[in-house]
């Protein structure tokens, strides 16, 4: 503005050129009514897609989509009495359908009462669900459930896939950081979760 000579310390706004209409495009008058389109359901013009709606799509998606919903729904879960208000915050979310809410539930229930898992949800415990722990060189790492009682610390990974070694590497790297962090660590468990059953596996 200065080179063209234009600055003015007394103006604030500055207006260049001319905003063309569209071809046929006319000034509405002040106060004219807006026109209205409407469409019918059948012409669906737009389609609005939740999670749920997908009904968690297919193939690859849905065990993608299976396992966040299934990691997000543990990461709400402290002790088993908290499981019912899980299931009804995923559904106030939009994150799980009503009609899904009895599978789901019968499914966490079948982690949070397994015979050898029951006991790490009981009251007693401080619970960190995938809360990020900061080591060495910045590196973050984010255990599904840390729990400490103690001095005690037990570690938990859920998994909904087939069992793979990173799994194990994963979990260790875990062990060794929290050891390193001065707790004695009781127990570590991947657990496989599949709709039939619970499966774990302990390093």
């Amino acid at each position: 503005l200065e080179a063209r000579g234009l600055w003015n310390n007394e103006v604030a706004r500055y207006d260049f050129g001319e905003l063309p209409l569209p071809d046929g495009g006319n000034d509405l008058p002040v106060g004219a009514a807006l026109p209205f389109r409407h469409s019918s359901r059948r012409e669906q013009p737009v389609r609005m897609v939740t999670r749920t709606g997908q009904d968690w799509a297919t193939g690859a998606e849905e065990a993608l989509s299976y396992g966040n919903l299934i990691h997000y729904a543990m990461s709400l879960i402290q002790t088993r009495e908290d499981l019912p208000q899980a299931i009804q915050h995923l559904i106030r979310e939009g994150e799980l359908r009503d009609a899904h809410r009895e599978p789901m539930e019968q499914l966490l229930r079948q982690i949070v009462d397994h015979p050898e898992l029951k006991s790490y949800f009981n009251p007693g415990w401080e619970v960190f669900n995938e809360r990020e722990l900061l080591i060495r060189k910045a590196v973050l790492l984010r255990p599904d459930r840390l729990q400490i009682q103690q001095g005690s610390a037990v570690l938990m990974d859920y998994k909904t896939g087939h069992p793979k070694p990173e799994h194990r590497e994963q979990l260790g790297a875990y062990v060794s950081e929290v050891s390193r962090m001065g707790y004695r660590v009781e127990r570590a468990i991947l657990v496989y979760i599949k709709q039939e059953q619970i499966i774990l596996e302990e390093l």
